[in-house]
């Protein structure tokens, strides 16, 4: 960055208009550049916003502190470039925020009434699905398969395609056709299946209902203790208890055997792991095709030889041994399936180093990642110690946004939109971030669709050198802790630039439901 950028940047910092973006680079560029420093020192007059003793030699260095207490702790705990981002950092966040109190304005809200468990065979949904997925008050159609949803209300249901329902709320749903199971527990009793003739009260209990998409026909059947009939004059048509049926057609009761199977909750959790068993399955086979191409310079699949290991083995045929990873605290976890492995990231100390040599164009770089909370501003992905020249970070910011930073003039960050929402949160997301030099590009992807595209017009060669994945190992100050929170069950990098398709293939191949 040349003076005259600086001095815009440092004008409109001044003015409160500088973006996030803008933010980061002007930063950056304060604690590469000690004249830039020196400058902003002198033009904000920070001997006079102090108020007190704190003074600063030519080189931008502490020459003495006199008085604030808070000054000294600083000092002690802060170099010189630390002190300048947090006080940048706290200005930029309060001038975004207004208020460093929280409002009940600012709090973040859910309305959803329900969570999607497990899936299976499921076919022509009108909406994306995952696990996890939560599902808002609305229609809900389900041409073939099968979902299991959590209410919040504590109600545990499986719906069966082709089906037809309306989420009212945690504690009504109505029918319009298809089966459902029930199992309701103590705290929702009272919970109410509905339709346009009658109304099924839970009084504590697992029941099933099919009703027909021609004929209308309901059937009820209660596999554990007792539900209620009701008209729409609330008026009671019968009670079924253990073991009892019946069905309803046309305002007339029925009485007859249960007449339709329902699936379990026993035998979806049976059918659900060996959905995972075979997805487990396909997750290997790629991964075997994965660690023979000649373009996958590192391959970590996160499987460990014991449950002991330190070491974090790159898989990739280029350089395998030179390449693995030193594993320092994370702890062995279950990854995307049960026998599939993860590292566990939880503390500040957590990470796995490794030292990547050579010199790079094109590249791209993939991730399976969990992640639990955004402690900091910043969370590692794959961060270079020094980020000297034409090095890079890979990271993510607390508001969700996918950061490429590279080491060169006229490129800096990169930021896609906020990706990464509290909805994502404790479930597992692809990232992937991919420079594309023949196109003059730089692409970031979630889950397997391109969230952001950024055009470059220089061309420029990458480096490495020390490298952690997961944290940062900071050369600039100690108070540059960037640990990741959450999980990582698979890292690739690639030394050339992944298509659309391939990255949208990528994320199929390791989709976890």
């Amino acid at each position: 960055m040349n003076d005259k950028e600086f001095k815009a940047l440092l004008d409109r910092y001044c003015n409160g208009d500088l973006n996030d973006q803008e933010f980061v680079a002007f930063e950056t560029a304060m604690l590469q550049d000690a004249s830039k420093r020196a400058y902003y020192l002198r033009y904000m007059n920070l001997d006079a916003a102090l108020k007190e003793g704190l003074v600063f030699e030519e080189e931008g260095k502490v020459a003495a502190v006199t008085s604030s207490l808070w000054l000294r702790a600083a000092l002690f705990l802060f170099s010189l470039g630390s002190i300048l981002a947090l006080m940048l950092f706290m200005n930029h966040q309060s001038r975004r925020h207004n208020s460093l109190a929280l409002q009940e304005s600012d709090e973040l809200s859910n309305d959803g009434v329900a969570i999607i468990t497990k899936a299976l065979g499921i076919e022509g949904l009108a909406q994306k699905i995952n696990i996890g997925t939560t599902l808002k008050a609305g229609l809900l159609e389900i041409p073939k398969g099968m979902l299991q949803l959590e209410l919040y209300s504590g109600v545990l249901m499986i719906v069966e395609g082709p089906a037809k329902l309306d989420l009212i709320d945690p504690m009504r749903v109505v029918c319009h056709y298809g089966q459902v199971r029930s199992r309701v527990p103590t705290q929702a009793i009272g919970f109410k299946i509905s339709s346009a003739d009658y109304d099924v009260i839970d009084l504590g209990t697992e029941f099933s209902l099919k009703i027909n998409q021609v004929s209308g026909q309901a059937d009820f059947a209660v596999h554990e203790g007792e539900i209620e009939l009701h008209n729409k004059q609330n008026a009671l048509l019968k009670s079924l208890k253990t073991g009892e049926s019946t069905a309803y057609s046309r305002g007339t009761l029925i009485d007859s055997p249960l007449a339709f199977n329902t699936t379990s909750f026993e035998k979806l959790q049976l059918l659900y792991k060996h959905q995972d068993n075979q997805k487990l399955l396909q997750w290997h086979n790629y991964a075997e095709t994965m660690k023979t191409k000649d373009e996958v310079v590192l391959f970590y699949d996160f499987e460990p030889e014991n449950s002991w290991s330190r070491t974090l083995k790159n898989k990739s045929v280029q350089q395998a041994m030179m390449l693995n990873g030193a594993v320092v605290g994370c702890q062995w976890s279950t990854g995307r399936w049960e026998g599939k492995g993860a590292l566990d990231y939880k503390s500040i100390s957590d990470r796995v180093r490794l030292d990547l040599q050579g010199v790079y164009g094109s590249l791209s770089l993939s991730a399976w990642v969990k992640i639990d909370s955004f402690d900091r501003w910043l969370s590692s992905l794959f961060l270079t110690d020094s980020y000297d020249r034409n090095e890079i970070h890979w990271q993510l910011s607390d508001k969700g946004e996918i950061i490429l930073g590279v080491n060169v003039p006229k490129v800096g960050n990169t930021f896609s939109a906020p990706v990464l929402t509290p909805e994502h949160l404790g479930k597992w997301c692809h990232i992937m971030t991919v420079i594309d030099q023949g196109h003059g590009e730089i692409r970031h992807y979630m889950n397997g669709e391109q969230v952001h595209l950024r055009k470059i017009n220089v061309t420029f060669d990458i480096t490495f050198g020390a490298v952690e994945i997961g944290n940062w190992n900071s050369t600039v100050g100690k108070d540059n802790i960037r640990s990741l929170n959450g999980r990582m069950d698979e890292f690739v990098l690639f030394n050339r630039a992944l298509s659309r398709e391939e990255v949208s293939d990528l994320y199929l191949q390791g989709k976890p439901d």
